[in-house]
């Protein structure tokens, strides 16, 4: 049995490079064409009389991370910087909004198998939502391998166009994050750049950004780029400086729109033709509004200010012509108002209409529906309530039928090797013909990783309380049915739990690396928090085991005996042993009594 084990990295350290690009490329270039007379458009619906006001540069961005973990990045301190400032940038105010998603290369040792990077190792969620589990998978990961760039770019490009239909309105964009140069199963730099042309190709464009970090091989990160829409690499040279960069860039790209993609109002289950539409632009607060022509294709638009759609018979979304675009990327306080019906007899009180500032949804949003998180599973149009897109009642909303239980399960490949489950429909599911470890003849290993995780009902315990930041390898536990309290503690996930047992029932073990936040009036105890006022921290260390050899309570000290020392609260010393007790306080009131085996 070999054992194939994911490993998960962020290079987020350029993952706002990224966003510059996108800048660079949003999709506003001068085209010709001829403009489709008016007298060929439909006489609107008057079923429905529904609008909505966009502010020009509301467009979103998703954004896809393909981070190198190869072994080399462990060199020079690469990886350090980049999880450090991928860490920094997802806590950071001015990426709040901003979807993002998080993949690897290589998974396991060089895996060349595509659709085995269609699952990333973090999925696409807003900021700052998703900086936990970005973090928690950061933490998790360490480089080794070489950098299989071509199954892996054509894994993350088959999701970042799931991505787009699921939201069309949204640009999407793949940061290829490496130190070196596609190598293994097939990579090479005519085959990536081949397949970052086919993204860049879509409509709307999937743009593909090359990051070298200490990188020698900028020719073969610039082919790919160019291929990809981005025109050339972005190089970092110094990692001591790119993480604070980064954020830096990222704060003053924030508000800038990628792509001038506006949705057409939901009209409540009725369908919509382009006939139906009416699109007007106002440059500035207060400014006279300008009706916009209508054009069969972006094509068609040369240098004159109009729309087109993605698709005349059911048109979801607005495009305006690039000129236009320009404009609205320019022109502080533009706005685009995008009307549906109002035909002859069209309910006048039925459309969602006001000021942008006054609780009109945005009109570019980040909800999408479904009618339950089945396998294909239709879509369903989201609700304007109260200035928020909601899901109707009955649907659900699909962003939450991709988060699983935080803890991953382990499953038997009909070949004998090993995988880690995908979370799919909100369910931890086994590749097809794979069987949950546990279940009929699949034995898990004896040890358990963060990429190597216990069977159903099991929870990984660590020896060192650091949840698989070292290389020291945990074992299988199971989790508890119940639990009688204890203090609180700070578990593998980064949140304080109400007790060490209540983290493992979430399928959790506690840290000593975590940095939780200490609640009030307790004070950290190894991976615990004693109460001031009631109890000290008592720390047992024997030095003789280079692992394990560390352990916590938190005990009330007997009457007379604030400190603990000299109070036979240690354990009874080993024979041919020497045991020390050292008694100290925090300076605020947290006392601690280690208790030492030498």
């Amino acid at each position: 049995m070999h054992i194939r084990l994911l490993r998960r990295s962020y290079a987020f350290f350029f993952a706002v490079l990224v966003f510059l690009a996108l800048v660079l490329a949003g999709g506003c270039g001068d085209r010709t064409g001829l403009l489709v007379p008016s007298t060929h458009v439909p006489e609107r619906s008057g079923a429905f009389c529904v609008r909505a006001d966009y502010v020009g540069g509301s467009g979103q961005v998703t954004l896809l991370v393909l981070l190198d973990r190869s072994l080399s990045m462990d060199d020079h301190g690469k990886w350090a910087a980049a999880t450090a400032a991928l860490g920094a940038f997802v806590k950071n105010p001015g990426a709040d909004g901003i979807a993002l998603g998080l993949q690897y290369m290589p998974l396991g040792l060089n895996d060349c198998v595509t659709d085995d990077y269609q699952r990333p190792a973090v999925g696409v969620a807003p900021l700052p939502g998703n900086a936990p589990a970005v973090a928690a998978s950061l933490a998790r990961t360490h480089p080794d391998g070489d950098t299989p760039m071509l199954p892996a770019l054509g894994g993350v490009l088959e999701y970042a166009r799931a991505q787009v239909i699921a939201d069309p309105t949204r640009s999407v964009a793949i940061a290829i994050i490496t130190d070196g140069q596609p190598d293994t199963c097939n990579s090479t730099a005519s085959t990536v750049a081949a397949l970052a042309a086919s993204g860049a190709a879509d409509n709307p464009p999937i743009l593909t950004f090359t990051v070298g970090l200490l990188n020698d091989f900028a020719g073969v990160l610039d082919l790919i780029a160019a291929a990809g829409g981005t025109g050339k690499a972005i190089l970092v040279t110094d990692p001591a400086t790119a993480a604070q960069q980064l954020v830096n860039t990222l704060s003053t790209l924030r508000d800038t729109e990628r792509l001038c993609h506006f949705a057409v109002p939901p009209t409540g289950g009725a369908p919509v033709v382009t006939g139906d539409l009416a699109v007007t632009f106002t440059d500035k607060p207060g400014g006279t509004s300008q009706n916009l022509s209508y054009y069969g294709s972006q094509a068609e638009c040369g240098g004159a200010d109009g729309f087109s759609v993605d698709s005349a018979a059911a048109p979801t979304f607005i495009a305006l012509c690039p000129a236009l675009c320009a404009r609205a990327h320019a022109t502080p306080g533009a706005r685009i108002e995008v009307t549906a019906g109002c035909g002859p007899g069209a309910p006048d009180g039925a459309a969602q209409d006001g000021t942008f500032e006054g609780g009109l949804c945005s009109g570019i949003t980040e909800t999408s529906c479904v009618a339950s998180c089945a396998a294909g599973a239709a879509q369903v149009t989201p609700i304007c309530v109260d200035a928020l897109w909601t899901c109707p009642p009955g649907s659900v909303d699909a962003s939450t039928c991709g988060v699983c239980p935080p803890v991953p399960h382990g499953c038997c490949e009909p070949d004998g090797s090993i995988d880690v489950a995908s979370c799919i429909n909100g369910a931890w599911t086994c590749p097809p013909g794979g069987t949950f470890f546990g279940v009929g003849n699949c034995k898990p290993p004896a040890v358990c990783m963060p990429t190597l995780p216990c069977a159903i009902g099991q929870y990984c315990a660590w020896p060192d309380d650091a949840c698989g930041t070292t290389r020291v390898a945990g074992t299988c536990q199971p989790v508890p049915t119940g639990c009688n309290g204890g203090p609180q503690a700070c578990g593998c996930d980064g949140q304080v739990h109400p007790s060490a047992c209540a983290a493992a029932q979430q399928g959790l073990d506690v840290s000593t690396t975590q940095g939780c936040s200490t609640p009030g009036g307790t004070f950290a105890c190894g991976p615990l928090f004693c109460d001031v006022a009631s109890s000290l921290c008592e720390e047992t260390q024997d030095i003789t085991k280079a692992v394990g050899g560390k352990s916590w309570s938190c005990v009330a000290p007997p009457p007379g005996c604030p400190t603990g020392c000299g109070c036979g609260l240690c354990p009874p010393c080993p024979a041919g042993r020497k045991c020390t007790e050292t008694c100290t306080s925090d300076g605020n009131g947290g006392r601690t009594l280690v208790c030492t085996v030498l």
